[in-house]
């Protein structure tokens, strides 16, 4: 039985467009990916590396569609005789999405600095020109593709 089955039927139209924004958001963010990693022009590539950044730090930190917000709406929509099983499910996300803690805070203090609000602090230092890695944002990008299976496509 996939999740939007378990919720109270007033809950599903919201959970579909949910879905649908999470799930086009992780298609885009693994696109840019994969292009970054085929890109020679550093120029472009930190155009991409900037928008990747924007985006893993949106689906995660921000204050429209999260996967907090996802995981708040789900605890609250899912019908009683279903708790037992999803709760464990969100549990085990919330604990993941902690772990990367140390990694989201990175990624989004560069968004903060040198994306959003051009830091003129930052401006300047060349050798900390970019204080993130792609494989960061892979490790985001790899939470969330794993969080979009368990909440979108798993049978349970």
């Amino acid at each position: 039985m996939k999740i939007e089955k378990m919720l109270k039927p007033e809950a599903v139209g919201a959970f579909y467009r949910r879905k649908a924004v999470f799930t086009e958001e992780i298609k885009i963010l693994n696109n840019i990916i994969s292009v970054l990693e085929k890109l020679d022009d550093s120029s472009v590539k930190r155009a991409l590396f900037e928008i990747a950044c924007v985006r893993a730090v949106k689906l995660l930190q921000n204050s429209g569609y999260t996967f907090k917000n996802l995981r708040l709406f789900l605890r609250g929509n899912v019908l009683k005789s279903f708790r037992k099983k999803l709760f464990p499910i969100l549990d085990k996300l919330e604990n993941d999405e902690n772990n990367l803690e140390e990694t989201i805070r990175k990624i989004k203090g560069f968004r903060d600095h040198r994306i959003v609000h051009l830091d003129p602090r930052f401006a300047f230092e060349k050798e900390k020109d970019m204080p993130v890695s792609l494989n960061e944002v892979k490790e985001i990008l790899k939470y969330l593709e794993e969080s979009a299976k368990l909440l979108f496509d798993k049978e349970y």
